[in-house]
């Protein structure tokens, strides 16, 4: 099995694919076979050891928290029918050492989200994260029909989410409450496993009506995982980036 590893925290050259043994379900787990694998500028963070503040991941580790693919294998406890079924979830981020930047992936069933029919896997990889983080800053802003969803003007609402350059926004509330505008931090994008579920659920219910389309701006095979975070940190990539295994 193809994995991607990171010994040490460096530069994108540190992103070592590298071949493993297949995991197996333990109880209550499956396996998944993954299409997809979802990649975000904060894996570029973490691996840089610019994240040791905020994350508790250290090498070696897999990186990764999110894959799209097939169930092969249950565990112990799991119902029998989600074998062969098209699947999203979360890895863990490599908190455990282990990721989603590889070819078989062990998660909890609990965490599995269907893929609706009609809905590629690399579309329900690129709304794994992205969708849940959107429609649970719509359900935060609570926007209605109607509503604009950029304002400057009193009496707004702004949201900040990311870390781009390495920390989190400084927020002035003071200001901001001198101009009634209500701030939200990164926490209201951050979820319970069970809202994590929910939300990204209904993104991809959304995708697979036809009423959202995610914008896969460039792919990367697995085991070219440094060149996809070089480019995530040049500022290279359009939309959203994933690695195929196929």
């Amino acid at each position: 099995m193809l994995e991607v590893q990171v010994n040490r925290f460096g530069g994108p050259e540190v992103l070592t694919p590298r071949q493993g043994p297949d995991p197996a379900a333990g109880p209550g787990q499956v396996v998944i076979e993954t299409v997809a694998v979802d990649v975000l500028l904060v894996d570029t963070l973490i691996r840089s050891g610019r994240g040791v503040g905020f994350f508790p991941v250290r090498p070696p580790y897999v990186p990764g928290d999110g894959v799209a693919g097939h169930v092969i294998a249950v565990g112990d406890g799991v119902d029998t029918s989600w074998t062969g079924r098209a699947v999203v979830a979360r890895t863990g981020g490599g908190g455990d050492g282990l990721g989603g930047y590889t070819e078989r992936a062990v998660v909890p069933a609990a965490d599995l989200i269907p893929v609706p029919p009609g809905l590629g896997l690399l579309e329900a990889a690129a709304l794994l994260h992205d969708g849940t983080t959107a429609f649970g800053l719509l359900e935060a802003a609570v926007i209605k029909p109607g509503a604009w969803v950029l304002i400057t003007a009193p009496g707004g609402q702004f949201f900040a989410h990311g870390m781009s350059d390495g920390g989190f926004a400084r927020l002035d509330t003071q200001q901001a409450a001198r101009r009634g505008i209500t701030v939200h931090g990164i926490e209201r994008a951050q979820h319970e496993p069970a809202t994590i579920r929910r939300l990204a659920g209904a993104a991809l219910a959304e995708a697979a009506a036809g009423r959202l389309r995610p914008v896969i701006g460039q792919t990367f095979p697995l085991d070219r995982a440094a060149d996809a975070h070089a480019a995530l940190e040049a500022r290279a990539t359009v939309a959203k980036t994933l690695l195929i295994t196929a």
